[in-house]
């Protein structure tokens, strides 16, 4: 949840998000690393999922479906709605989200028991955990 806390910078009037002209990621087989990488059971397919979200500036959805909820616990005892968080993605910081995702895909991973690691995604690594059987960013 680090990189989306990071890249979260609210502000009243700030221009939305200019999505790249990089065509959009069609199917989880794509998140098959050029190495050879596989990644686990499920994590494509969510990753697929958050890029769909972050691509169409449903920053919203993507905070919902894709941020680790004890991350979203966090965020909203400190009296932040989750609303306030997404109309700041839809500035310039939720095109870098979108950029890190899309680096994710290709950059090697580091596959842990329970997480896997993006370290060469900018600004800052980028981190996938599950819990209960779903992964979840959790920066």
């Amino acid at each position: 949840m680090r990189i989306l806390l990071g890249l979260l910078i609210i502000c009243s009037g700030c221009p939305k998000a200019q999505t790249s002209s990089a065509p959009p990621v069609a199917e989880a087989a794509v998140l098959e690393k050029e190495s050879g990488q596989q990644l686990p059971d499920g994590l494509a397919d969510r990753m697929k999922l958050c890029l769909e979200h972050a691509e169409n500036n449903r920053f919203l959805e993507l905070l919902q479906q894709c941020a680790h909820p004890t991350q979203l616990q966090g965020i909203t005892d400190k009296g932040i709605s989750l609303e306030v968080i997404a109309e700041g993605l839809a500035n310039e910081k939720g095109a870098q989200l979108l950029q890190a995702l899309r680096d994710a895909h290709t950059s090697k991973a580091i596959i842990g028991p329970d997480t896997v690691r993006f370290p060469e995604v900018q600004p800052r690594e980028m981190l996938w955990s599950i819990l209960d059987g779903v992964w979840y960013m959790n920066n």
